[in-house]
């Protein structure tokens, strides 16, 4: 367990989710705790938001913000796709 204190001035890098699937090279998914503030990308686009902690091991995230921008790489498919069926007329 990580107070607030201890994660100020701390960067991070997501490398793994879900059952330890890594996360692709090309892209960074990161945090950044400052000043009672969480900002990083998202891979895409950055995000932002203010930290309150009302105890030492307690942390509120507020609601934040973040970047409304294109991104050039598309999410792999995880699924089978379906084919399409012709309904009869």
């Amino acid at each position: 367990t990580l107070s607030l204190q201890q994660l100020t001035g701390t960067a991070w890098r997501l490398v793994r989710y879900d059952s330890n699937q890594p996360v692709a090279d090309d892209i960074q998914i990161t945090a950044l705790f400052e000043d009672g503030r969480l900002s990083g990308s998202s891979g895409c686009n950055r995000y932002f938001t203010a930290l309150e902690a009302p105890t030492p091991y307690q942390l509120t995230v507020r609601p934040g913000g973040s970047t409304r921008m294109a991104s050039s790489r598309r999410p792999k498919r995880r699924t089978p796709s379906r084919q399409k069926r012709q309904v009869p007329s």
